[in-house]
């Protein structure tokens, strides 16, 4: 088959880059969309700092059917260990539910030691001036309240400096606990 080459409208010449910018029109912004699986809304972590061998040693299927007995209804259809050694329990709808209170039921399928852990989610600021981050560096408590009066469930920050000394830049790193601070940290560009 003959390779044809095209014509941008309003430009002489076969289509090239140049020509589609010269075409003018309006440009598309390419925003990254943020994408969060829907599980994560149907998810609780669960910590067992003084596991037990048995716990360690549950299949998912094992585990499901603990949860499933501790709170009494068929709700949990899925679990799998996290690279922490934490316990992610999937449930059939929102697990809200099982999020709130002291969760009882935890303790039973879990033992006394296990607690629900929150999941954090990373916010990264890129290109704040070196030498303001600098300055901050020894004050990180304060630079840390003043940035949760604008976002209140940043957790934990760190900066990350460059190697380099000649970079002017320099990366804050957020920690965040609810996914949707995170999406309006990275949607109005707060930092």
């Amino acid at each position: 088959m003959p390779k044809t080459s095209q014509t941008v409208p309003g430009t002489t010449g076969p289509r090239s880059w140049a020509n589609v910018a010269a075409a003018g029109g309006p440009v598309a912004i390419n925003t990254p969309k943020v994408f969060v699986p829907g599980r994560i809304q149907r998810e609780v972590i669960i910590r067992n700092s003084g596991s037990i061998p048995e716990m360690t040693k549950r299949t998912a299927i094992e585990t499901v059917q603990a949860v499933n007995m501790a709170i009494g209804v068929q709700e949990a259809v899925a679990a799998r260990r996290l690279p922490s050694g934490d316990v992610a329990v999937t449930f059939l709808n929102m697990a809200n539910k099982y999020k709130e209170g002291t969760a009882a039921w935890i303790r039973v399928a879990f033992g006394a030691t296990a607690e629900q852990s929150s999941r954090e989610f990373t916010v990264i600021a890129k290109g704040l001036p070196h030498r303001i981050l600098r300055e901050a560096h020894t004050k990180l408590e304060e630079l840390l309240k003043e940035i949760q009066q604008y976002a209140p469930k940043i957790g934990k920050m760190h900066p990350i400096f460059p190697r380099n000394p000649e970079h002017r830049h320099a990366t804050l790193v957020l920690r965040v606990n609810d996914i949707t601070e995170a999406q309006k940290l990275y949607e109005q560009e707060l930092v």
